[in-house]
């Protein structure tokens, strides 16, 4: 029960989950294809499932067939996926043997031959006992039946070197990046793989102890399987999520980022709507909030669409107004202050007002080669360009244009040092 709950449900889940992804996405296969085929090996040997394979077929032991041919197919499923995803060895460690064995040819002769064996010389295992209920475990029944036992062992075998190799190259790995999710994913990897190989080991030195006609207790390979089974599906399953978990991160944050340009964007696009590269249907305030669909692509088309728009309002920016901003401004005021002059211009854009004769030579948007460092300062200027009741409003505007005065100014000292004073209580 315990197995049933807490390994193959969540195996299976698991695999309904990835399926879309697996379609889809050919890079993701090998990790499906592992997750499936140790969800049907798993799942072949219950007791309900062995009992109905045998009153299908009436052949004994079926179920065992098929729970080690899905394993090593597993095994090898996810050797190809950590050799696609770990780095490549260092100078130092391409002769080492594991390496040499797990990304060379080497690794699809040993599947190749392992699985041979296991599948050729399982007629010869004593199954019998298999279609009874409460049967015991197909080790314990091997004695006496050597190329039985052989079959039990090659498949043990393959599992210890999968395991190990993966658990080498994934610890590696770890070594290499430890801060990120990357190098945690591969540390949960890497643990489970050991515990997966504890698992193989376990049963393949049982086996051959009954065989030398030691006194073993069954219920030691009992709890031991079950516990490492548990170990190495629950930390492989961990581990295999976090970038998963990671890009649901990202995507996150451009949805944020995204809502959060919304104030700058409108403000721009309101003034020079030619920038705008999609219909009005996909800008909606609605749509940003719900569409969680290429995020990345929107969010990139979003600061292009604002950054295109502010470099068309630069010639409605007149020196005059830029210096007469920026003197009332000092500190952390400089923000509120290019807000505010993105405003006027826009204003003076939409209200058909002719091109400023003596242009600002300051940008309305700083440059920068960081995308990180634009997109957070974009972040901010959406932030301080929201309406606000302290800030001159469109007609407030129009009404001191015409003469950048001093009651113009004082206008703007007001409106920069309320929201300063109301951000510093």
């Amino acid at each position: 029960m315990i197995i049933w709950l807490f390994v193959i449900l969540p195996l299976w889940v698991v695999v309904i989950a990835r399926t879309p992804v697996a379609i889809r996405q050919r890079r993701s296969r090998p990790l499906y294809g592992s997750f499936l085929s140790l969800s049907i090996s798993l799942t072949a040997i219950r007791p309900q499932v062995v009992d109905l394979l045998y009153r299908w077929t009436h052949i004994a032991g079926l179920a065992d067939l098929i729970k080690q041919v899905s394993g090593m197919v597993a095994m090898a499923f996810i050797l190809s996926w950590v050799v696609s995803v770990t780095p490549p060895p260092r100078p130092g460690q391409a002769n080492r043997l594991y390496f040499r064995i797990a990304r060379g040819r080497t690794r699809h002769v040993v599947t190749t031959i392992c699985v041979s064996l296991a599948v050729g010389l399982f007629p010869f295992m004593d199954t019998a006992d298999r279609a009874l209920p409460d049967s015991p475990d197909l080790a314990l029944t091997q004695i006496g039946h050597p190329l039985g036992a052989v079959s039990m062992q090659t498949f043990q075998i393959y599992l210890c070197f999968s395991m190990i190799s993966c658990a080498l190259m994934c610890w590696d790995a770890w070594h290499r990046d430890r801060r990120s999710i990357l190098g945690l994913s591969m540390w949960c990897v890497a643990f489970g793989c050991a515990a997966g190989f504890c698992y193989g080991f376990l049963r393949l030195t049982y086996l051959v102890g009954i065989m030398a006609g030691a006194s073993l207790p069954s219920w030691v390979l009992y709890v031991g399987t079950n516990g490492f089974v548990l170990l190495s599906v629950g930390f492989i399953l961990v581990g295999t999520s976090l970038p998963v978990l990671e890009r649901i991160k990202t995507e996150l944050s451009y949805r944020s980022s995204l809502i959060k340009l919304r104030a700058l964007w409108d403000e721009v696009t309101s003034a020079v709507p030619a920038v705008v590269y999609c219909g009005p249907r996909k800008t909606t305030r609605l749509n940003d909030r719900l569409n969680l669909r290429h995020l990345d692509e929107r969010l990139h088309r979003r600061i292009v669409e604002i950054e295109d728009g502010a470099m068309a309002l630069q010639t409605w920016c007149s020196a005059s107004l830029g210096h007469a901003v920026r003197e009332a401004a000092s500190g952390a005021d400089l923000l509120f202050a290019q807000a505010l002059i993105i405003r006027i211009a826009a204003n003076r854009k939409r209200q058909g007002s002719p091109a400023a004769e003596v242009q600002d030579t300051e940008p309305l948007l700083p440059t920068s080669p960081s995308p990180r460092v634009r997109l957070a300062y974009l972040e901010q200027l959406s932030w301080a360009i929201e309406p606000r009741p302290e800030m001159p409003d469109e007609e407030q505007i129009n009404q001191l244009l015409p003469n950048l005065d001093t009651e113009f100014l004082n206008q703007i000292r007001f409106s920069l040092g309320l929201r300063t004073r109301q951000e510093t209580q």
